[in-house]
């Protein structure tokens, strides 16, 4: 495969919100929250939007693309040791991105977002938050690739030795599952199954 990984440059942050924004139109927690497919579009690329243009750069996580022929084809982003807490510039942030929604259901993701951090591993980890390939590249292995630079990033930090990460998807559990994490815990929100899903990188 000819693809390279980078940090996503800014002048590419709204074609990284488009990759998001298609990948999770069908997630399971979005088609319950915003049954009409139009609605769930636009509210879903505002979800990024604040994601990108907030969250990545006020909690320092990463950011980071993969370039298929200086193509991007998929994006992660990620929690690392080095990243920064919620803060108060945060909660105004997204007073404003509710605002503009305009639908109360948009509350939900920020539920969802609230329950994972009680799953997540309580030593110093990784944690991948949000990993979408292009449709048109997708079932080429870019999604294993990311989740591996990840993976490696973590190997070679000497305080973590986890990555964790949650789905409401029981197709990509299962995917997640071949690339070597296990489910550590299953719960429910809005009577949707969820995993919090572990892998022991050393």
């Amino acid at each position: 495969m000819n693809y390279k990984i980078t940090k996503i440059p800014e002048n590419l942050f709204s074609e990284a919100v488009n990759i998001y924004t298609n990948a999770f139109i069908d997630d399971p927690l979005h088609l319950f929250a915003f049954p009409d497919l139009n609605e769930r579009i636009r509210i879903t690329k505002l979800i990024y939007e604040f994601v990108v243009g907030h969250i990545v750069q006020v909690m320092n996580l990463s950011f980071i693309g993969i370039f298929v022929n200086n193509i991007l084809a998929g994006v992660m982003t990620y929690t690392t040791p080095k990243s920064k807490i919620w803060s108060d510039e945060l909660d105004n942030a997204v007073l404003k991105m509710r605002e503009n929604a305009g639908n109360e259901s948009v509350n939900l993701i920020g539920e969802f977002s609230g329950l994972t951090m009680k799953h997540r591993p309580k030593e110093p980890h990784y944690y991948l938050n949000d990993l979408a390939v292009a449709k048109e590249y997708r079932r080429r292995g870019y999604a294993k690739v990311l989740m591996e630079y990840a993976e490696n990033e973590c190997f070679l930090n000497p305080f973590t030795n986890v990555t964790a990460l949650d789905t409401t998807n029981s197709y990509n559990a299962r995917l997640y599952e071949k690339y070597g994490y296990y489910v550590n815990t299953e719960y429910d929100f809005m009577g949707i199954k969820c995993y919090s899903m572990y892998k022991k990188i050393k």
